[in-house]
């Protein structure tokens, strides 16, 4: 499976272990689109931007 981040657009060379499939759907609609990211471009560009309230960890997303 060969994928793209869409923070970095490096290609995320092992899907299974370093990254992650964010899938986007719209309320009450059937459109939907799914991206990747790198589990590190996550914690570094989307969690910042997150309410302070929101409880968000990648590091979840990691391999044992």
């Amino acid at each position: 499976m060969n994928v793209q981040c869409c923070f970095c657009a490096a290609a995320i060379d092992q899907p299974d272990r370093d990254g992650v499939r964010l899938t986007l759907e719209a309320m009450g609609d059937v459109a939907a689109q799914t991206l990747f990211a790198h589990v590190r471009c996550l914690e570094k560009r989307f969690a910042p931007i997150l309410a302070s309230e929101t409880i968000f960890d990648a590091r979840a997303f990691e391999p044992d």
